[in-house]
């Protein structure tokens, strides 16, 4: 069981999580500390180098190359492979055998902890979230929240554009086989466990724990983007070639991508942390009212509130006049845009006829009162009477 830490062990837990936050955003890709940590990996786990290195340019690349890896040359025989396929396939084949299942996943991602080891990398997960909350590290806490968005993003934009040409290209009694062989195989990519390897790191070099097997796997999640292990093959990827953040270090952009892989044209948008379907990749400024109409994902339509603003979202789907008083107006929008009713104080400036625009909870009944709870509970009838 882990013990409580000493102060000399809970600033070496902060200093680990600090270097592997730096780690996992970086867009350095050094093919030689690649190939070689590969290859540590596969020593560390009792099996041979891998004969093979092969690099593709992007993990969608990476996901359809080790599917047509995995697979046997008599089944992909029988299927009409999509046309943008085809020149992946023969570069492969060219170069390595079909080498059916990924019997390494077992070895090079799972390994089998010791139960005690196990138990302590569960408390030493817990014990890394207080320190990050107790240190107000903001900034580290934000980067390792954002490589796993790095993670998730890029696989669910992979997911999208797969499942597209899936539909598209195969047919009915074909689609269910090669989707579940391509989900298994998105599923035993490498490199990207970045939390498990932090804590590891942290009981390598600070408690000395010798992690044996593990050692190599750690290698390649701080110098690999995503990859594979096959018996005599790897499939590698570059990390990302552009990363782009906000102020607060959330995965942002404003009609670019947030991640851009652009040797392989693969392209992940975010906003402000929130990952973006193709629809919402344009620039901001472009985006339209009645798409929160349409909006099913409460996240979505809590950015496109953000976003557009209650001033324009007021302009283009028009409101009804609840109240009056004075030069403040109580409004609702009279469509349904979010999971409450939208009800807004509207208030213009006497003398520039500025208009300004506040959301107030659905429960205001008049524009005293709304003016009130913008006040902090202090009516507005107060400020007169000073006068």
């Amino acid at each position: 069981m882990l013990q409580q830490l000493s102060p000399t062990a809970q600033s070496q837990l902060m200093d680990t999580l600090t270097d592997w936050a730096e780690v996992t955003v970086s867009t350095d890709t050094d093919v030689v500390a690649i190939e070689e940590s590969v290859c540590q990996a596969y020593r560390c786990a009792g099996k041979p180098e891998p004969q093979h290195l092969i690099w593709l340019n992007g993990p969608l690349q990476g996901v359809i190359v080790s599917w047509i890896v995995a697979q046997g040359r008599k089944y992909l025989d029988e299927l009409e492979l999509p046309s943008a396929w085809k020149p992946l396939q023969s570069y492969v084949w060219s170069a390595v055998a079909p080498q059916g299942a990924l019997s390494l996943r077992q070895v090079l991602r799972d390994q089998v902890l010791d139960k005690a080891t196990q138990v302590i990398l569960q408390e030493l997960g817990r014990e890394a979230i207080r320190q990050l909350g107790a240190q107000g590290d903001e900034s580290t806490r934000q980067r390792l929240t954002t490589s796993g968005q790095i993670w998730s993003f890029t696989s669910h934009q992979v997911e999208t554009e797969l499942s597209a040409t899936l539909e598209a290209e195969f047919l009915d009694h074909q689609h269910y086989r090669v989707s579940k062989g391509i989900r298994e195989i998105h599923r035993q990519v490498l490199g990207v466990d970045f939390w498990r390897m932090i804590r590891m790191s942290f009981l390598k070099e600070s408690l000395g724990l010798n992690l044996g097997m593990v050692e190599g796997i750690l290698a390649t999640c701080r110098t690999c983007g995503w990859w594979w292990a096959f018996p005599k093959v790897a499939i590698l990827c570059p990390r990302p070639t552009r990363i782009r953040l906000d102020e607060e270090g959330q995965l942002h952009g404003e009609g670019e991508p947030a991640i851009a892989y652009a040797r392989s044209n693969l392209y992940v948008y975010a906003h402000h942390g929130v990952f973006l379907p193709q629809k919402y990749w344009d620039h901001p400024a472009q985006w339209r009212s009645e798409w929160l109409l349409e909006e099913n994902n409460a996240e979505l339509k809590r950015m496109l509130i953000q976003a557009i603003g209650y001033g324009r979202i007021l302009q283009e789907l028009g409101a009804e006049r609840l109240d009056s008083w004075r030069e403040y107006d109580l409004l609702q929008i009279t469509q349904a845009v979010d999971v409450e009713p939208i009800r807004l104080l509207k208030m213009t400036c006497p003398s520039t006829r500025f208009i300004h625009v506040l959301r107030v909870p659905p429960e205001v009944e008049s524009a005293r009162e709304a003016m009130t709870w913008c006040n902090w509970g202090v009516d507005p009838g107060a400020f007169a009477t000073e006068a």
